[in-house]
């Protein structure tokens, strides 16, 4: 049987309010940097994949809102249509769109007239063809680098780095082979060769990517691997060739050799204020001060398909916050089982290796911060491990016994 994973596409895309209306996010991106040119958003497939129950979380501005699949630069089965003057969640639950190796795919968000409207985040489920376990898609958002230092990222959100590694390192649970690391570049103005590697536990990995001097478009490493097993540590990095500048994003499929999978995002070392307010932000996407709200519905998304959610884990790389600090999981507006408490100063890598929780497909799920008295925090990266599960129903003397039927490593 297939096991299949979400893709969290964007938090936060606010579309333009002059023309051209429509914005293309990057697949897992930031927010921020939804750009009006397709060709910098589209991630190249090396998979056949089936997407559906594509998702959106939406206010209320705007009129003949939508939200449309698209598959090598034409609109795809998939569509949100979201009515003038509604808001919430909406779900496309009949389309489905298929892709082989090497097509591309994005998402398209258009509106017509009005206030332009904040698209909070959309989400799809995806189906790995022809093999048991999911294959996930990450990418970052469009960044300028303009020192020849090596910068080391995440690219699960932000494109923010920095020249310390461990504070872009993530920390794998689902264990798997990264490949086809790719690298977007939209403008080049370094006048040398610049590379592109991935990082594996502090030392280069197997993929590489050169990219010449002035020279743009998307560039790929179709030939390398690394594989990734439970507590890796695992980013990409980038030196320039010289200390002009260049825009790029970077995109990566990994291939999970269990039934697990990552969702995961970033902060992109933008501090978040202390509020005596419990505040809520997106389990995927880029989440910075702007996109931690007090409206716990602008950061929930439903999932699509059931899910077993553990390890919840976060890197905290700033904290001035007096008093401790708590991350929280929630579900349909509780708390869930899964939290993080970050003492006064304390930064390094925080994790919940205690605790599960499950959710169905229909699962309002996002994340809350609370606590402290005063200061900022950072949370650069942080991810949950998922698996799909399956609910059997067995009759029972006194009730139906839900049990779950699916195998997680480590449990």
């Amino acid at each position: 049987m297939s096991s299949r994973s979400i893709l969290g596409v964007a938090t936060q895309i606010a579309i333009n309010s002059t023309s051209p209306r429509a914005k293309f996010p990057g697949m897992s991106g930031e927010s921020g940097n939804a750009s009006t040119t397709e060709a910098n958003q589209t991630f190249t497939s090396r998979v056949a994949t089936t997407f559906s129950n594509l998702s959106v979380n939406i206010n209320a501005t705007g009129t003949s809102r939508n939200v449309q699949f698209r598959k090598n630069g034409a609109n795809g089965s998939q569509v949100v249509t979201i009515g003038d003057t509604l808001s919430g969640i909406f779900t496309d639950t009949t389309h489905t769109d298929s892709i082989v190796s090497g097509d591309t795919f994005d998402l398209q968000f258009n509106f017509t007239t009005g206030t332009a409207p904040t698209f909070w985040s959309a989400v799809m489920t995806s189906l790995t063809s022809g093999v048991d376990s999911p294959s996930q898609f990450f990418n970052s958002a469009l960044g300028v680098v303009a020192n020849i230092s090596k910068n080391f990222y995440n690219a699960v959100g932000s494109n923010t780095g920095s020249s310390t590694e461990a504070q872009n390192q993530i920390k794998i649970r689902a264990p798997g082979k990264a490949r086809s690391m790719q690298v977007v570049v939209s403008a080049n103005s370094v006048n040398a060769s610049s590379t592109a590697v991935s990082r594996l536990n502090t030392a280069d990995g197997a993929q590489s990517i050169t990219i010449g001097a002035l020279a743009s478009g998307l560039f790929e490493d179709s030939t390398n691997t690394d594989t990734l097993a439970a507590t890796d540590l695992f980013c990409v990095a980038l030196t320039a060739g010289s200390t002009a500048g260049i825009t790029y994003g970077f995109k990566y499929q990994i291939d999970s050799t269990t039934s697990l999978f990552e969702i995961a995002g970033s902060n992109g070392f933008t501090n978040v204020a202390f509020s005596a307010s419990t505040r809520f932000f997106a389990i995927f996407g880029s989440v910075e001060s702007a996109t931690v709200t007090t409206t716990e519905s602008q950061a929930q998304i439903v999932p699509g398909i059931p899910l077993l959610l553990s390890f919840f884990r976060m890197r905290i790389d700033g904290n001035t916050m007096t008093g401790t600090t708590t991350f929280k999981l929630r579900k349909n507006g509780v708390d869930a089982k899964q939290n993080l408490s970050v003492a006064t100063i304390l930064t390094g890598l925080f994790e919940d290796t205690t605790n599960i929780d499950l959710s169905d497909s229909t699962t309002n799920l996002n994340y809350s911060i609370s606590g402290g008295t005063s200061g900022n925090i950072q949370f650069n990266f942080y991810a949950i491990t998922a698996s799909e599960f399956i609910w059997q129903q067995l009759e029972d003397t006194s009730s139906l016994l839900r049990m779950w039927k699916n195998e997680i490593v480590g449990y």
